[in-house]
């Protein structure tokens, strides 16, 4: 298969096939991010010129089911099951009307049926238990899902936990923030899909991703000579690479001077001690010191009665340490595009190499070299005859570097 190339094993919109002779794709365009509980979104450009959609009424109706199976040059594959949400008619070239069955050109678009089951849906319940199992609670009642929930990060301290006509997903995001994990420092857990054959729903730690694997190096050439490139090299090569422009500082979040605390007996708030250490520092990443401490901001104070938590617990700790986590990979980021690869999914490991393109030296770009973590994909489909057909626009995120080159996270 040649690079850039996918296999469409599937793509029916019903009971339509649109691979087959009555209709053709487009485009095809398919959106998956690790911080969306819901899962992956779809777009999907269908020239209908026996206007099949039109005549199966398939003009919006949440009933109807999208199924997606893309394969590669290898043996993996993703696959996706979604609900039409919307169905846009653009045989007039206008972004507003919508389809009404008499067009010939229409613009499908698809959510998780998840999003559309946790619509005036609200959870009131009461737990005594693990945070990872009251998540797990919720998202089987609350996105009332049919999906097995991967659990991969557990905290065995159980908590109270009052869910008070909430819609599932603000429980999800109050539950993060109760999270202790028994391994892992930050305890921020994330709540994705997993769309490999068997898709399922994943609940695991940033920390607990960053210790997987490294399913595939993807590199990144300043030569344009490919003529002595083997396929495998070409089909893991980067065609582009953007870091953000914070990657370079610092993190502030990780200073002392943003760190507080609050004196019962005077009733001021103030900064730590100038010898104490930081709470929470990532391995080989600088401390931003040069910024004065402001001790007349209002602190924020968590109370947590023993009473209703009965088991020791660490969330005011977990509460710092995740801010400080979550500020760092945002620093740490990156998009990059890649030809379309099956074994890469949301939540996967790969490996960076990518040079130095200065002239002095040369060599391996020495900060973010390394294993990194995807948090979000984009994988573009475009017409037959388009090359390449099919590539992957990936953010991805890494937790420490060398100044080396040979960044691990």
């Amino acid at each position: 298969m040649p690079v850039g190339d996918v296999e469409i094993k599937s793509l029916k919109v019903g009971d339509i096939d649109l691979t087959g002779s009555e209709t053709s794709f487009v485009g095809l365009n398919v959106y998956e991010d690790i911080l969306n509980p819901y899962g992956p979104l779809c777009e999907i450009r269908v020239l209908d010129p026996s206007d099949s959609l039109g005549k199966k009424n398939l003009n919006g109706a949440f009933d109807k089911d999208i199924e997606i199976e893309l394969g590669g040059s290898n043996s993996g594959s993703k696959k996706f099951k979604l609900k039409m949400y919307q169905n846009k008619n653009l045989n007039d070239m206008s972004m507003n009307n919508y389809g009404s069955g008499h067009s010939k050109q229409y613009d499908v678009r698809g959510v998780p049926p998840e999003l559309l089951n946790a619509q005036g849906n609200y959870m009131q319940k009461s737990y005594n238990d693990q945070t990872h199992k009251i998540v797990e609670d919720v998202v089987k009642k609350g996105f009332k899902t049919k999906l097995q929930v991967d659990v991969r990060s557990k905290s065995d301290v159980q908590r109270r936990v009052i869910l008070n006509n909430k819609h599932p997903l603000d429980c999800i995001k109050d539950l993060n923030s109760l999270h202790v994990s028994n391994e892992d420092k930050s305890s921020c857990f994330v709540l994705y899909q997993e769309t490999k054959q068997d898709q399922k729903y994943v609940f695991a730690t940033f920390e607990k991703l960053f210790k997987e694997k490294s399913v595939v190096t993807l590199k990144q050439s300043t030569t344009l000579g490919t003529a002595n490139a083997s396929q495998q090299e070409k089909q893991n090569s980067i065609i582009w690479f953007k870091p953000s422009n914070s990657f370079f500082t610092p993190s502030r979040p990780l200073s002392k001077s943003r760190q507080k605390t609050f004196n019962f007996t005077t009733h001021k708030a103030g900064a730590p001690e100038d010898d104490q250490e930081p709470q929470f520092k990532l391995p080989d990443q600088p401390v931003y010191k040069g910024q004065s401490s402001n001790a007349k901001e209002v602190p924020i104070n968590h109370t947590y009665d023993k009473a209703n938590d009965k088991q020791k617990h660490t969330t005011a700790d977990a509460k710092t340490n995740r801010a400080a986590f979550l500020s760092h990979l945002a620093q740490n980021s990156a998009e990059l595009e890649t030809y379309y690869n099956p074994d890469i999914h949301l939540g996967s490991m790969i490996t960076l190499e990518i040079p130095n393109k200065s002239n002095d030296n040369g060599g391996k770009e020495k900060q973010f070299n390394g294993k990194c973590l995807v948090v979000a994909i984009r994988t573009k489909i475009k017409p037959a005859g388009q090359s390449p057909r099919a590539t992957m626009i990936l953010r991805v995120v890494k937790a420490s570097y060398d100044q080396g080159g040979n960044g691990e996270a």
